[in-house]
């Protein structure tokens, strides 16, 4: 469980609010309006896909956990790993060591299809993505989750 940096329930008209934040990271802003007279403001650290390991999995890894294929972040939501192919087709997701649906990312039904150079949105768990390289060689895959609503993946060749 996420811990709150800040839980304040605000006044209208009311003043402003600060927040100290010591180090670099990304938070999410949740403003609970059900009640109008008493409107909450709740200010959370955001870690993507639970702080946990993410790899790139599918055909080329035989599905597997394959340290070669982990995802690196910066800490801030954007995850990279540099992958070696073959020409040929491939099916792959980005997903945690044990497959969990809240960091599990496959392609939105129907749009499945990767295409170089292009950010595709991904969804959870969703469908198997696709990318089919014309030419052997290093591709940078990038995933950029610092919006959790939109959580998007390009692939470029190196």
């Amino acid at each position: 469980m996420v811990e709150s940096l800040l839980k304040i329930s605000l006044t209208l008209p009311g003043a402003d609010i600060k927040l100290d934040v010591e180090s670099e990271s990304l938070l999410m802003f949740d403003l609970n309006a059900s009640d109008k007279t008493a409107p909450v403001l709740t200010v959370t650290e955001y870690q993507p896909f639970q702080g946990r390991d993410m790899y790139l999995k599918g055909s080329m890894t035989n599905w597997l956990n394959e340290e070669a294929y982990m995802l690196t972040t910066d800490g801030l939501g954007i995850y990279q790993v540099t992958a070696t192919l073959d020409a040929g087709d491939y099916e792959f997701k980005i997903a945690d060591a044990d497959w969990q649906d809240d960091s599990t990312l496959g392609g939105v039904e129907g749009s499945e299809a990767v295409a170089l150079d292009t950010a595709t949105t991904l969804t959870m768990p969703g469908a198997n993505l696709t990318l089919s390289v014309a030419a052997q060689g290093s591709y940078l895959f990038t995933v950029d989750a610092t919006n959790p609503s939109a959580v998007t993946l390009t692939v470029v060749a190196q």
